[in-house]
């Protein structure tokens, strides 16, 4: 039997070969399953979007993906098992629909002020709907910044290239509900799917995760956790790690890009939930820790982006994003609630320096005013 080291050995010098193949969609390293039982045998997995007989395959002159893979590993030739399974087009956006939430998706569709957390309706204004990630810090920006899917932030946006809260399908409009701005982002990068826009009034980041708490520093997810996310369409799902070297042909809204270094999970997203904030579940605790960022999957499976792969993005290195940094959320300054005082006087004729008061004001804020008469 070969060990999970030989299959990913063997994996990696056959991945493209299989991602070439038609109709397959993902490969990782996983264990074979056989009659529905998991044999716990170490093989390569792939996935597809639909399964076929073999003898139409011969008859279409279809590629068949072969049963074993070998490679020579340190001059001796290792076999792994091949498990074909079936989880159809991975999309991003994903088009999946049909999650139980823990909580009511609603609420994560509602606009929030001042402070606009991680799991909420959001997205760059000419587009439909996605998720809010979170607000890492930035030490380049000595800010807190969106983080974003990039084909939430910048995919089919308009001019003004802002993001909006909540999203346009719930309503949002781009003159009342712009939180922040598109600055920069990498589609192309093959292990993320990420970009940063930046805040137009400090006051909306914090680091709370709707329905998930607040976020503080980074961890990588081992293979079986249970892990959560927060989104916009499905609320709060559990769901369980799969694989973390997941490869996968993408299908985005202009052409399909191969993705690599995947968090692969059991069905998490709906459509809409892009750039969800993904954490571990411990002893059913909800860990503090970001582990991955929704972007891609099917009514089978999630593809979530690993946040160490985010933090080595070239194209937003220069933000020095930082999770561990606990920043001071700003609030917005109170409401005033000094009472101004306003007073008619008459001059006294005969005493030039007296004065008769006939009437005072008090200037108490509407606010106020409003309040005390509920």
């Amino acid at each position: 039997m070969p060990t999970f080291i030989d299959v990913k050995k063997i994996l990696a010098n056959k991945r493209q070969e299989l991602l070439d193949m038609k109709n397959v969609v993902i490969v990782y390293t996983g264990t074979k399953i056989t009659d529905g039982e998991d044999t716990g045998e170490p093989s390569i997995v792939v996935g597809v979007k639909r399964k076929y007989p073999k003898t139409l395959l011969k008859l279409l002159r279809t590629p068949i993906i072969p049963p074993m893979m070998s490679f020579k590993i340190d001059k001796v030739t290792k076999t792994t098992p091949t498990d074909v399974i079936k989880v159809g087009a991975l999309k991003a956006p994903p088009k999946a629909k049909g999650l139980e939430s823990e909580d009511d998706p609603a609420d994560h569709r509602k606009k929030f002020r001042p402070k606009v957390p991680g799991g909420v309706s959001a997205i760059v204004c000419g587009s439909s709907a996605c998720t809010t990630t979170c607000w890492p810090w930035s030490k380049y920006l000595k800010k807190a910044v969106l983080l974003h899917n990039w084909h939430c932030a910048k995919m089919n946006a308009c001019s003004e290239e802002k993001i909006i809260q909540p999203s346009p399908t719930d309503f949002g409009n781009i003159l009342t509900d712009s939180i922040a701005k598109y600055d920069f982002g990498d589609i192309e990068n093959p292990k993320t799917d990420s970009a940063i826009s930046v805040p137009l009034k400090d006051e909306h980041a914090t680091m709370q995760i709707f329905g998930l708490g607040s976020y503080k520093g980074t961890r990588p997810p081992d293979i079986g956790d249970e892990v959560i996310k927060s989104g916009r369409t499905s609320g709060v799902t559990r769901g369980k790690v799969i694989a973390l070297d997941g490869s996968a042909n993408v299908s985005y809204p202009d052409k399909v890009r191969v993705k690599h270094d995947l968090i692969v999970t059991s069905y998490m997203l709906d459509g809409g939930d892009s750039s969800s904030p993904l954490k571990r579940v411990v002893n059913g605790v909800v860990q503090p820790e970001l582990c991955g960022q929704g972007f891609a999957g099917s009514s089978q499976m999630s593809l979530f982006i690993k946040i160490s792969n985010i933090l080595a993005d070239p194209a937003l290195g220069h933000y020095q994003l930082d999770f561990n940094y606990t920043f001071e959320e700003p609030t917005p300054p109170p409401p005033p609630t000094e009472k101004k005082v306003l007073i008619l006087a008459t001059a006294n004729k005969k005493e030039p320096d007296e004065f008769t008061i006939e009437k005072v004001w008090f200037e108490i804020p509407l606010a106020t005013v409003l309040e005390e008469n509920k």
